[in-house]
């Protein structure tokens, strides 16, 4: 294919730089071409040319013959980075990688567009958009814009859109051939076919397929353990950006999300652990991103109903009218969303915190830690806080521990909160949300100050000392006197923790640790 830019007129610095970079020409092996490059390099520097591109409109290496003979036939841009990099590491005296395994890994991604690392430059025309899933990894950019045309589509065909938002999650969790198109149905009305396909089976049958053609990927791109973390990262992007550029249109029209969750619940239940992960951290991701907004709503709301009851406003009764308007269009945007957030929760998240894997667990406790931050009057009652004290228990020691470090979170924002809802016209302050539960699972977090795994044990007398000192312990006396017993296990990282907790015993008047 060689390189894109030869197609279409480079900018004017072009006309004073070679075609071939230094490392490309080092790449060659000959020393005699380098020499040549440089030497041309130091003379196209000094003075461009008559026939150079500035003027007659032709690239310099149009009329470079002795080095386009010197490079051979056309090749693709892999070798070129493969050559590069064996130079490079022959400088640093270090052992250059395999030809065949660059080649190999530049082919791959050229197929896809993707722009090169041995590349010097990053050419913007080459942000062409893709499916979604083939962003990741990739330029930002590129997903920003994948984006705006995939809601271009779902402005002409939604249906289509929809299902080809549901392949790019299956080929996300790594089953590359999974395809769903509305010639899968039966039907032709749009809400008919998503009825048909967004379904439990449709999942199970993508599954099913995948595994008799024996295309997939292993492990899934999640749990790869060198790219993991980067392809949940851009899982998260792709739907906080997604929600950002259909917040004020899209978002609401009840077809592409509230069908995009019916999809991400039917992946949840699916036998196969990458889809079943994929599914949930997606949900997940969309259910924190909507909590935002609907706070973000709600503060918009309450600004404008303050802004329209102040008397003597500029415009009168008909500005006043207007600021109403706005304020009920902005709380039904804000019902809307909650909607979606509850259905989020119960499809994925409440069948999936006691998933059979550890790293599923966590990641909805994470979550649900992060929506009790972010919208507490929702999310901060006893209904959502039973999850994290049952977790609590939990066989895995990385699933304890975040549930501790979520309730911490949480204790740490509201609990000293004056208010964080009205109930009846009066205030509701953090720590009346919080005793109960406080109450009904004091004895475990006492309990846990003892874990096997020491991590945890630290972080729950950590969890101790900020329950003391927000005043919610039922006896503090007693509290710490039971967790300061874990002295006797000479564990450094233990020890430390204790250290505020025995400094408040001794100033009460308790005395000292237990002998």
């Amino acid at each position: 294919r060689g390189c894109p830019l030869r197609a279409r007129p480079l900018p004017a610095i072009a006309a004073v730089r070679p075609f071939m970079s230094r490392r490309d020409l080092a790449g060659l092996g000959d020393s005699n071409v380098i020499e040549e490059g440089r030497s041309r390099r130091r003379s196209s520097v000094s003075a461009a040319p008559p026939d150079s591109k500035s003027d007659s409109g032709q690239s310099d290496s149009d009329n470079e013959p002795s080095l386009t003979s010197a490079r051979g036939p056309k090749k693709g841009r892999a070798s070129g980075a493969a050559n590069g990099a064996e130079a490079s590491a022959s400088k640093s005296g270090r052992t250059p990688a395999r030809a065949s395994g660059a080649t190999k890994e530049g082919t791959s991604r050229r197929k896809s567009g993707a722009q090169l690392d041995g590349d010097a430059e990053v050419d913007e025309f080459d942000l062409k958009p893709r499916r979604l899933e083939q962003c990741f990894g990739e330029n930002p950019l590129l997903l920003s814009i994948s984006i705006d045309s995939f809601l271009e589509r779902y402005s002409a065909d939604g249906a289509a859109a929809v299902l080809e938002l549901a392949t790019s999650l299956m080929n996300a969790s790594g089953l590359p051939d999974a395809s769903l198109t509305i010639a899968d149905a039966d039907v032709d009305d749009e809400e008919e076919v998503l009825e048909a396909l967004i379904t439990n089976n449709t999942c199970e049958r993508l599954v099913d397929e995948a595994q008799e053609r024996m295309i997939f990927v292993e492990p899934y791109p999640l749990a790869d353990k060198k790219t993991g973390k980067r392809h949940l990262k851009d899982l998260t992007a792709l739907w906080r950006q997604l929600i950002d550029k259909t917040q004020h249109e899209v978002l609401f029209d009840g077809v592409l999300f509230p069908w995009v969750i019916e999809w991400m619940c039917a992946m949840s239940q699916s036998r196969h652990r990458g889809v079943r992960h994929t599914g949930t951290e997606a949900g997940m991701a969309l259910m924190v991103r909507m909590t935002e907004l609907a706070v973000e709503l709600a503060t918009q709301a309450t600004a404008k109903q303050r802004q329209a009851s102040k008397p003597g406003k500029k415009g009168g009764a008909g500005m006043a009218a207007i600021l109403k308007e706005e304020v009920q269009k902005l709380q039904e945007n804000e019902t809307a969303l909650e909607e979606m957030v509850t259905a989020a929760f119960t499809g994925l998240f409440v069948e999936r915190y006691r998933d059979r894997a550890e790293e599923v667990r966590a990641s909805c406790l994470s979550a649900l830690g992060r929506v009790m931050q972010l919208h507490p009057s929702m999310f901060l009652a006893d209904t959502y806080l039973k999850y994290l004290g049952w977790s609590l228990s939990d066989m895995a020691a990385a699933v304890r521990a975040a549930s501790l470090s979520q309730l911490s979170a949480v204790y740490t924002a509201h609990g000293a909160a004056e208010e964080i809802c009205r109930v009846d016209g009066k205030p509701v302050s953090g720590a009346e949300r919080l005793l109960n539960f406080t109450r009904r699972f004091e004895s475990r977090f006492i309990e846990m100050t003892r874990d096997v795994d020491v991590k945890v044990a630290v972080e729950a007398i950590k969890f101790i000392d900020l329950l003391h000192d927000l005043d919610l312990l039922a006896d503090k006396a007693q509290a710490v006197s039971e967790v300061v017993r874990v002295m006797r296990n000479n564990e450094p990282s233990q020890l430390k923790a204790l250290v505020p907790l025995v400094n408040k015993q001794m100033e009460a008047g308790g005395g000292g640790p237990p002998p």
